[in-house]
């Protein structure tokens, strides 16, 4: 599920960015921007938090793996669901 929520958030996220790129003159567009992939990120935690813990991005089960708090087998199914 990590590797769907990673590419779902870069991918919308560059969606965002190209869309609000018309208005670079716009302080509010750079508001927009961020707003829009705070949102996007949020409801991509909400939807793999039951599968993956809400890791978004592979390093962070890799950094949990190195710190002893979670398996290996269990970081490996985390990447890969």
């Amino acid at each position: 599920m990590e590797l769907v929520g990673s590419f779902l958030f870069a991918y919308l996220g560059q969606g965002a960015i190209i869309t609000f790129s018309n208005h670079k003159d716009d302080p509010a567009s750079l508001f927009a921007v961020a707003f829009s992939q705070s949102i996007i990120l949020g409801l991509i935690i909400f939807c793999t938090i039951e599968t993956s813990g809400g890791n978004v991005n592979p390093l962070v089960s890799f950094g949990l793996w190195t710190s002893n708090i979670i398996s290996f087998p269990r970081m490996i199914l985390y990447i890969a669901a």
